[in-house]
């Protein structure tokens, strides 16, 4: 959820919280503001097995081209009014915030399409609720709490800055989830699977993203309940809560050592037990990508499989920095898409999401698919009619009447900051 507006700098001080200033709640009321968002969302099912098992594992990547050398331009534009009627869901429990980061999964084949969604209750208080629909994503219906936040004292080294004497207190919060259907697990209790970024809120609602881990929650059915597993992916930090008990800790792969933090978790499903899982990675030179890490045993374990968007790749899309964030994996006309966002200007001051890019992936859903100049293909943008944050957004095979779930921000003060549009254009 991009309250703080997670591209803030994720540099060498580390406290990783862009701090209160940065809030959307302070921005919408004229604030000052921090600088760009986290995004959240993840992708819907895929039936793209082919080749998937043999690509696991392997250190892939796009090759791009050198930052600022190219520019891309999308086949189409798509905008959406802010001035429209924001997203409701029949049956939600009060928000006093609003809502943010959805994430779509309509299962192939499937009549009821499910809708993963943060509720944010206060500056310190991020959960993640599930929400259904019947009818093609034309309406939602709340029918779960997956997680809630709550206070936690975490162990820190003894050499902290942050938390001096070893311990840290602060709200544990869940934020930017993606959700899908494990249709082919053997353990009926584990067929919905959804990906957080959860991590501890220091007092002063410092972020501490670090402090973190990219968690799994699962649940036989939609409606719950719902149970944590804990870590699916971590790193190495000050605090052994971001890596123990981990299915991959990241930090031990050549390619990942630059990460202190991941983030906005993208999942999508294939047959034979695959799972892909895209992830933002951090760095301490204040640059994001997007890594791509694949599981072959129902998210028991994870495989490092390839560079799947690199941080200058904003470049050529038309960011501000070096950060590419906000991944969202789906398919459709049975092609494989990622929508991104970057950083830019925005009119309430300060540099945030800007607008999602649908880019074209390669077959095997590992890599981008670029033209002659190596600039990534694409296919989509999504933007508002005016300049404001805008991004992420969440698309699914078979939602029809949804099109594309955008999160954006408001220009006035009146609540909810927090908001979620539909925009109408076909897939991609």
């Amino acid at each position: 959820m991009r309250r703080r507006f997670r591209l803030c700098t994720l540099g060498a001080t580390l406290a990783l919280g862009c701090g209160g200033s940065g809030s959307a709640d302070s921005v919408a009321a004229g604030g000052s503001g921090g600088n760009a968002g986290q995004g959240g969302s993840g992708g819907a099912s895929a039936d793209a097995s082919a080749g998937a098992a043999g690509s696991a594992g392997t250190t892939g990547g796009s090759a791009g081209v050198d930052a600022g050398s190219c520019v891309t331009t999308p086949q189409a534009t798509s905008t959406v009014d802010p001035k429209s009627t924001p997203l409701s869901i029949i049956g939600d429990p009060p928000a006093a915030r609003g809502i943010f980061d959805p994430d779509v999964e309509y299962p192939v084949g499937a009549a009821q399409g499910v809708m993963a969604y943060s509720a944010v209750l206060a500056t310190n208080s991020i959960s993640t609720r599930i929400a259904v629909s019947s009818d093609q994503g034309a309406s939602w219906t709340y029918v779960a709490n997956a997680n809630t936040s709550g206070p936690l004292s975490i162990p820190v080294v003894s050499t902290s800055t942050r938390c001096p004497g070893g311990t840290c207190n602060g709200q544990w919060t869940h934020e930017v989830s993606s959700l899908i259907q494990d249709a082919d697990d053997p353990d009926a209790n584990r067929r919905w699977k959804l990906f957080t970024h959860s991590y501890l809120v220091l007092p002063g609602d410092v972020l501490a993203y670090d402090l973190g881990h990219i968690a799994l929650h699962v649940a036989k059915d939609p409606a719950g309940p719902w149970t944590t597993e804990g870590a699916a992916l971590g790193w190495d930090s000050e605090s052994p809560i971001s890596s123990s008990g981990a299915s991959a800790n990241v930090s031990k792969f050549a390619q990942l050592k630059d990460c202190v933090a991941l983030t906005e978790p993208s999942a999508q499903w294939r047959n034979g037990g695959i799972i892909d899982l895209a992830v933002g990675c951090a760095t301490a030179a204040n640059t994001i990508r997007i890594e791509l890490f694949r599981s072959l045993d129902h998210a028991k374990t994870f495989l490092y499989t390839a560079r799947l968007v690199q941080a200058k790749d904003a470049l050529c899309l038309g960011g501000t920095s070096p950060q590419v964030n906000a991944a969202d994996l789906f398919r459709a006309g049975g092609k494989s898409y990622v929508s991104v966002s970057v950083p830019g200007p925005n009119f309430l001051g300060f540099t945030g999401y800007r607008g999602c890019h649908i880019l074209e992936l390669t077959s095997g859903g590992d890599g981008l698919a670029r033209d002659s100049l190596g600039a990534p293909i694409v296919a989509r943008k999504i933007d508002a009619t005016d300049n404001r944050f805008i991004g992420a957004c969440s698309a699914a095979d078979g939602a029809t009447a949804m099109g594309y779930l955008v999160s954006m921000l408001p220009n006035d003060t009146l609540p909810p900051v927090f908001r979620v549009f539909t925009s109408p254009a076909p897939l991609p």
